[in-house]
């Protein structure tokens, strides 16, 4: 009788422990708030109704009920305006340029009720540490952004406009790579630090670079422009003219000015002179070459001199990118 007791006992510890743990899991779950029930609810009234009313519309029922996240703070908008003053003009623009996608915006927003946790699921396998005392927002972002890092209600917050990945990516538009993407942008940032404009090239290039690296480890199926983005010929431009571009990033590593920033991170035309936004791409070469001998977890730690030296050391050897990105 006295074994029986203590192998009950033995079960009801396991199983509490079995709950414990799992409310812990729960626990660490990345908070996330999907706003685009609310868009769905405006655009059932609103797709019949004459452009002003839809204006209308869409402040009475989601700018009003989420006014933390509708401001010209989060939404960048520009030349100092109010939300409420810009409206008008946003709204037209981002309708003439999401509205072809409605489908694809309809199909993400089902896509991360369903597959989110899988998607969390796999990056905490990839990195066991992650702690993110931040938010997660999904929502219609009027075309300002894809996504985007921002503070919303004081907190750190990662928000994912639905209708901007939709018009971006069209059919092949997928939450998982720009969910990664950003979610180790906020792994990442305590440990490498500042990055961007004013801060070394090389810092910005090994952020960006990583996070496609991640991004593509995470989603193998994926379509190469969902990982690399705009314009969709960069990673071809830059691997028919890869030593002369590994050369010129090089020279530019400690570079702090903003037109040297500007020439790896910024534009999307396809026809420019010299591939725009390849500084994503180069850093996805130099991270694959790099985690060919260390896992994605100890690249992530790399920082200061031993990361510069890392870096620099891959661009020297283009036929070893090459060879990287083809493993």
């Amino acid at each position: 009788m006295r074994t029986r007791l203590v192998g009950l006992q033995l079960v009801i510890v396991v199983a509490l422990l079995g709950v414990s743990g799992a409310a812990r899991q729960r626990s660490a779950a990345v908070e996330t708030i999907d706003l685009m029930p609310l868009y769905w609810q405006f655009w059932d009234k609103a797709q019949s109704l004459r452009e002003a009313e839809q204006i209308r519309l869409f402040r009475e029922m989601v700018v009003e009920r989420r006014p933390e996240v509708y401001n010209a703070a989060v939404m960048s908008v520009p030349g100092g305006k109010s939300f409420a003053d810009a409206l008008p003009e946003i709204y037209p623009q981002a309708v003439q340029w999401t509205l072809p996608h409605q489908a694809v915006i309809r199909k993400l927003s089902n896509e991360i009720t369903t597959t989110l946790p899988q998607h969390e699921q796999s990056f905490r396998k990839e990195f066991p540490d992650f702690k993110y005392q931040g938010r997660v927002y999904f929502l219609y972002a009027l075309g300002a952004f894809d996504g985007a890092a921002r503070t919303v209600e004081g907190r750190p917050a990662l928000l994912f406009g639905l209708d901007a990945i939709a018009a971006i990516h069209g059919d092949t538009a997928s939450v998982g790579p720009l969910f990664h993407h950003e979610l180790f942008h906020a792994y990442h940032g305590p440990r490498i630090g500042d990055t961007g404009r004013g801060f070394p090239l090389y810092l910005s290039v090994w952020s960006e670079g990583l996070a496609t690296l991640v991004a593509r480890r995470l989603n193998p199926s994926a379509s190469d422009m969902a990982i690399y983005g705009l314009p969709s010929n960069t990673p071809q431009r830059v691997r028919d003219d890869l030593p002369k571009l590994a050369a010129l990033l090089r020279a530019r590593m400690d570079s702090t000015l903003s037109e040297d920033y500007d020439e790896f991170f910024v534009g999307n035309d396809p026809k420019a002179s010299r591939p725009r936004r390849s500084g994503y791409y180069l850093g996805y070469l130099v991270a694959a070459r790099l985690n060919e001998d260390m896992p994605l977890k100890d690249l992530a730690r790399l920082k200061g001199q031993q990361l510069r030296r890392a870096i620099d050391q891959a661009l020297a050897d283009p036929a070893g990118l090459a060879a990287a990105e083809k493993r």
